[in-house]
C-alpha cells in the first residue's frame, strides 16, 4: 500500500491550504494548521513501517479522512468568500474560528487514532532477533509513547536486479545524452519493474501513478498532463510550479518510465504515454489505494464504489484494460458525489454519450452538500452539458474543454475563484464574462480567438495567454490593464489596430523576459493580413518559437532577432529582400517555416556557413520563387524539406540532395510534374521523398 505517497501528497495540500488568501492572514488558526503540517511531517518517518504494515489500510482509510477534513474546510472558506466578498476577513473571525477549532479537534483525534493503530501494530509484531544473511533490517522510529524504544522487523531482499541482468530494452533519455535501460512490454519481471518504481523519489511517486488513469496506449498531450499535475496537487509551487512540473516530467522520462511518442519539430515532446510494463503494474495499485476509479455503469450511478470512496473518477476504458472493480470489496464505500475531485475523460468512439453522462454526473455534484471537484477534463468530449451553476464548484482549479465544441459556457466560470485552468481551444465559444480577469489564481488561459473587454485591472498571475483578439474598439484603460501581465511564458494574439497601438503593444512585449512562445496576427476588418508592426525582440532571451503572420516592412536584422529562437514561423510577410542572409546567422535555428508569400523575390540565397543548426525547413505557396542556391557550409544540418505549391521553383541545390545521409526527408506537394522527375533523377538514396 502507497501509504508514503498519500501522506506526502496530503502535506502539500495543507502547505496550499495555509497559503490561501483568508488563512495565511489569520495568525491563530495558521499556528494550529501549522502543528497539524508537523504532526503530519513527523509521520514521514513512521512512513516505511506504515507501507509494509498488514493495517495499511487503516492507515489510509485515516489519512483520507484527514484529507476530507482539510478539504472541506477549504470548502467552507470559499463558500464564505463568494457570499461576503471583501468583508471575508472580518466575516470569518467571527463565523469560521469556531469551524477551526473544531478542524483541529477532528485532526487531533484523527491523528490519534494513527498512533493508536501504530501501537496495536507494534504490539502484534513478532520481532526476529536472528538475521540471517539474506535479510536487511529496518529500523522503525519509535511512536509519541516514551515506553517504547526503537522497533525492528526483519524482510527477505530480492537479489541480482541490477539491470543488466535482466533481459531490458534500451532506449534514448529525454535528454539524449544518458542511454537507460528502460522496460518494455513483458520483457521483463515483476520484480524489475517493482524494483524501478520502489527506487523512485517519493516526490515522483503520485505523479506517475496518476498517469495510470489514461487508457494504456493512450497519447496523452505534455500540456495537458503537467496542468493536471500542478491542478492534483502533487507538485511543490515553490519557487516556480511550471518549472518544478516541468523537472518531475524530465525525470521520470530519464527514468525510462516515461515514453514520448510524438514530438515538437523543435524535438521537444509534445505528447507522451506511461509504459507499457508500468501501466500493468501501476493501475491496480492506483486502484488499490483509491487513487483513482474506473466507472462501468453510467446508467447507474449508485453502484460506484471504492476502497475509500471515489475520488477520482473516469470513464471505462474498454475490455482490455485489465482494470479493476472495488463493487464487492468489504473496504468499499458507497458513491458520495461531495468527495468526487477530479472528473477526466478521453475521445470516446460515440461522442455523443459522454455529453449526457457528464451532465448527470455534474448535477449531483453541483447540488450536494460539499463539493470538492477541483479537476474537470472534458477534452475531446462532444457538446458535454454543463450546470448554469458552475460558480458552485468553489474549489474548481481545473477546466479543460478543448475540442469539445461547446457554443457558450455559464457566465458564472467568472466567478470560479481558485480557477488555475481555463482551455478553450478548439471550441465555437467567442465570448466569456469580464469578470474572467479578476480571477486571482487564473494561470493557463487558451482561447479561441476571443475578444475580451479588459478592465483598469487584472490579475497578474497569467502564464499563458494564446488566443485573444484584440481590435480597435480596445480603449487605453483596457490597453493598459493588459500591459500589467507581466510574467506571461506563452502568449498569442490577433489583432487589428493602429500603428500607433501596434508600437504600445509591442513595447509590452519587449519587457515580457520570461516569455517562451510568441504568436502575433495582424488583420483588417476582412480577416485579411494586414501590417505588421515589429520592434527589436532581442530582449526576450528565453523566446524558442516565434510566429508572425502580416506584412512587415522590414524584417529584423539576426541583432533584432531574439538569440535563442529555435522556430521561426513567418506568413504573408511580403518581404521583397531575400531573408535567408539574416535568418542564417540565427545561432539556435532548427525549424523555418517560410509560407504563403512570406518572400516575394525570384531568387533566394543561402549564404557560406549559415543555418548551422536548422533540421526542418519549410517553403510553402512561394509562388515569385524561381532560383534557390545553397552555398558550401551551409544548413549542413538538414534533416527534412517540405516544399508545397512554389510552381516557378526551377530545382533544389544539388549540395542538399546529393550529398549522402544528409537529407533523410523530402516532401513535394502540388508541384510541377516535370520538378519531381528531376529531383526523383537527382535525390540521394539515403533519402525519402513523397510527392502528391
Amino acid at each position: 500500500m502507497e501509504v508514503k505517497v498519500v501522506l506526502a501528497v496530503l502535506i502539500l495540500k495543507l502547505r496550499d491550504t495555509l497559503n490561501e488568501e483568508g488563512i495565511a492572514n489569520n495568525k491563530i488558526m495558521t499556528c494550529q494548521l501549522k502543528q497539524v503540517q508537523k504532526s503530519l511531517e513527523n509521520l514521514q518517518t513512521l512512513s516505511d513501517d506504515f507501507d509494509k504494515s498488514q493495517m495499511s489500510r487503516d492507515y489510509l482509510r485515516v489519512l483520507y479522512e484527514v484529507e476530507d477534513k482539510i478539504e472541506k474546510f477549504s470548502f467552507r472558506v470559499a463558500r464564505q468568500r463568494k457570499r461576503f466578498g471583501f468583508l471575508m476577513n472580518q466575516t470569518f473571525l467571527f463565523n469560521n474560528l469556531n469551524s477551526c477549532r473544531m478542524l483541529i479537534r477532528k485532526l487531533n483525534n484523527l491523528m490519534t487514532k494513527i498512533y493508536c493503530v501504530l501501537e496495536n501494530q507494534h504490539a502484534a509484531t513478532d520481532i526476529s532477533s536472528s538475521i540471517t544473511s539474506s535479510s536487511a533490517i529496518w529500523p522503525i522510529p519509535s511512536t509519541p509513547s516514551p515506553k517504547r524504544g526503537p522497533l525492528t522487523r526483519t524482510f527477505s531482499t530480492i537479489s541480482n536486479l541490477a539491470p543488466q541482468k535482466k533481459k531490458l530494452t534500451v532506449s534514448l533519455s529525454y535528454n539524449n545524452n544518458n542511454v537507460l535501460p528502460n522496460v518494455h512490454d513483458h520483457q521483463c519481471s515483476n520484480e524489475v519493474v517493482a524494483k524501478r518504481y520502489d527506487d523512485l523519489r517519493i516526490d515522483l511517486k503520485p505523479c506517475l501513478l496518476y498517469l495510470a488513469l489514461f487508457p494504456k496506449y493512450y497519447n496523452v498531450p505534455v500540456r495537458r498532463l503537467l496542468r493536471l499535475w500542478l491542478a492534483e496537487g502533487f507538485v511543490e509551487r515553490n519557487p516556480s510550479p511550471e518549472d518544478v512540473v516541468q523537472k518531475h516530467f524530465e525525470d521520470l522520462v530519464d527514468q525510462g518510465m516515461i515514453q514520448i511518442t510524438k514530438f515538437r519539430s523543435d524535438n521537444s515532446p509534445k505528447q507522451c504515454r506511461l509504459v507499457p510494463v508500468f501501466h500493468d503494474y501501476l493501475l491496480p495499485k492506483a486502484q488499490d489505494i483509491g487513487l483513482l476509479y474506473i466507472h462501468h455503469n453510467w446508467k447507474n450511478l449508485e453502484d460506484v464504489t471504492g476502497p475509500f470512496g471515489v475520488r477520482r473518477m473516469i470513464p471505462q476504458m474498454g475490455p482490455t484494460t485489465g482494470a479493476l472493480t472495488n463493487s464487492n470489496s468489504v473496504w468499499a464505500n458507497k458513491f458520495n458525489p461531495s468527495l468526487l475531485r477530479s472528473y477526466v475523460s478521453f475521445n470516446r468512439p460515440h461522442k455523443d454519450m459522454p455529453a449526457t453522462e457528464v451532465g448527470l454526473l455534474l448535477g449531483r455534484i453541483v447540488n450536494s452538500d460539499f463539493r470538492l471537484l477541483k479537476v474537470l477534463d472534458l477534452e475531446g468530449v462532444n457538446k458535454p452539458t454543463l450546470p448554469n451553476k458552475l460558480d458552485h464548484l468553489y474549489l474548481l482549479k481545473y477546466l479543460g474543454l478543448r475540442r469539445t465544441y461547446l457554443d457558450h459556457l455559464p457566465e458564472s466560470v467568472g466567478k470560479l475563484y481558485h480557477l488555475e485552468t481555463l482551455d478553450l481551444k478548439h471550441t465555437n465559444i467567442n465570448s466569456l464574462p469580464n469578470s474572467i480577469w479578476k480571477l486571482k489564481h487564473l494561470r493557463y488561459l487558451n482561447l479561441n480567438n476571443v475578444r475580451l473587454s479588459m478592465p483598469p485591472s487584472i490579475s497578474s498571475t497569467l502564464v499563458t495567454l494564446w488566443g485573444l483578439v484584440l481590435d480597435d474598439k480596445i480603449s487605453a484603460n483596457e490597453l493598459e490593464g493588459l500591459l500589467m501581465l507581466l510574467h506571461l511564458r506563452e502568449l498569442g494574439i490577433k489583432f487589428q489596430l493602429t500603428t500607433r497601438s501596434q508600437g504600445v503593444l509591442l513595447n509590452w512585449i519587449q519587457k515580457l523576459v520570461d516569455l517562451q512562445s510568441l504568436r502575433l496576427l495582424s488583420v483588417n476588418g476582412s480577416g485579411q493580413a494586414s501590417k505588421l508592426v515589429l520592434k527589436t525582440l532581442a530582449t526576450l532571451n528565453k523566446l524558442s518559437h516565434l510566429n508572425l503572420y502580416g506584412n512587415l516592412e522590414r524584417l529584423p536584422t539576426a541583432n533584432e532577432f531574439p538569440p535563442t529562437v529555435k522556430v521561426l514561423t513567418l506568413s504573408i510577410s511580403q518581404l521583397n529582400k531575400d531573408p535567408m542572409e539574416t535568418l542564417g546567422q540565427l545561432p539556435c535555428l532548427i525549424v523555418l517555416r517560410l509560407l504563403g508569400d512570406s518572400f516575394m523575390g525570384k531568387r533566394m540565397v543561402c549564404l557560406r556557413g549559415g543555418f548551422k543548426q536548422l533540421e526542418v525547413l519549410k517553403m510553402w505557396k512561394l509562388e515569385g520563387l524561381e532560383e534557390w542556391d545553397v552555398e558550401e557550409e551551409a544548413m549542413e544540418s538538414l534533416k527534412e524539406l517540405d516544399i508545397r505549391c512554389c510552381h516557378k521553383l526551377k530545382n533544389i541545390p544539388c549540395r542538399l540532395l546529393i550529398k549522402p545521409k544528409r537529407l533523410e526527408i523530402l516532401k513535394l506537394t502540388d508541384m510541377p510534374d516535370d520538378f519531381v522527375d528531376r529531383i526523383k533523377r537527382r535525390i540521394s538514396t539515403d533519402t525519402t521523398l513523397t510527392a502528391n
